[in-house]
């Protein structure tokens, strides 16, 4: 039997799952926080932090060689590069599954480390 009332509660369900769906929708594949850690070489105690969100990626390379990797839409291959010729640097980047690979031509050296999602 059909009223009003069973109208209602399908129709309050058909929206929320509109919902969910659209928040599902929103979300992008690389959406968190990544964290890298150097840990030998000329480079050693960089610690690199990337956060994404909506598929936008933003961070900072702290310690010694401090550097700010401003916003960047990350490419459908799970690229994203930086780079800044004033305070000699340039990384790239790229996420796969819960890891991701940094390669970076900084101040203090080349290198190439692999960090994970937190």
């Amino acid at each position: 039997m059909w009223n009003i009332r069973n109208g209602a509660v399908l129709a309050s369900g058909f929206a929320g799952a509109l919902l969910l769906s659209a928040a599902a929708l929103g979300a992008g594949a690389y959406d968190g926080t990544w964290i890298a850690k150097v840990t030998s070489g000329g480079c050693a105690g960089t610690v690199v932090t990337i956060t994404v969100a909506d598929n936008v990626a933003s961070g900072h390379l702290s310690g010694a060689h401090a550097a700010t990797l401003a916003s960047r839409a990350i490419d459908s291959d799970g690229t994203v590069s930086w780079s800044d010729t004033k305070r000699g640097y340039r990384s790239d980047v790229t996420f796969a599954g819960s890891s991701f690979v940094i390669k970076s031509s900084l101040r203090c050296g080349h290198l190439s480390v692999t960090g994970s999602r937190q």
